[in-house]
């Protein structure tokens, strides 16, 4: 009996690839303690960025954004309206099957999970479901993913160690990270895998 090929899933992390998260951090760091206004920052660990920060005021960022009232429905998005195109079409398109599974905290007001479902309603589309884990290798296994992308140096890491098809996302504070396969956009990763999958399927057929 013919049995039907499983869709392609796909694990998509939120901050630093879907959303601006250092921009609202950068933003309550300068308001709290004068720091510099930048577009972007050399270090993930913001006490280590350069930008004035010790680690005690990194902490007190950190305490007064998880403050926010529904903190991760105030984000700016990080994607371009030609990368969502793509994402679109791949989110309606059966073959594939989307999760961003996130580290986020809960913040007062909603619950983390309905305030992402919420954001990428508005700044993507529907049709993504959300896993707010911070085993993100152990969600990954379970869910049998096949291709993933994250800008976190840790997350990418851990998940390249469990044995994860994770891809990189390219960002100034992730630049010490070797021997990992690198996207410079959302665009480019979704690319890769229609241009995988394509070829797979054409070799099959």
């Amino acid at each position: 009996m013919f049995k039907e090929k499983k869709p392609i899933r796909i694990m998509l992390d939120i901050d630093g690839v879907l959303s601006n998260f250092t921009k609202f951090f950068l933003e309550a760091a300068h308001e709290m303690f004068q720091t510099p206004l930048i577009p972007s920052v050399n270090h993930w660990n913001y006490a280590e960025a350069g930008i004035g920060l010790t680690k005690e005021m990194t902490r007190e960022v950190w305490e007064r954004i998880l403050q926010t009232e529904d903190l991760w429905e105030k984000l700016e998005p990080i994607v371009k309206e030609e990368e969502l195109q793509t994402l679109r079409e791949m989110v309606e398109d059966p073959h594939y099957e989307f999760f961003a599974i996130t580290a986020r905290p809960q913040t007062p007001g909603k619950p983390v999970i309905l305030q992402c479902q919420n954001w990428l309603e508005t700044h993507v589309c529907r049709g993504i479901s959300v896993i707010p884990r911070r085993d993100k290798v152990k969600v990954c296994k379970g869910l049998d993913i096949n291709y993933a992308i994250d800008d976190s140096p840790v997350f990418v890491k851990e998940l390249l160690e469990g044995g994860i098809n994770i891809y990189l996302q390219n960002q100034p504070y992730n630049q010490e990270m070797q021997g990992i396969m690198r996207v410079n956009s959302l665009k480019e990763f979704l690319e890769i895998i229609q241009e995988e999958q394509g070829l797979t399927s054409a070799e099959v057929g």
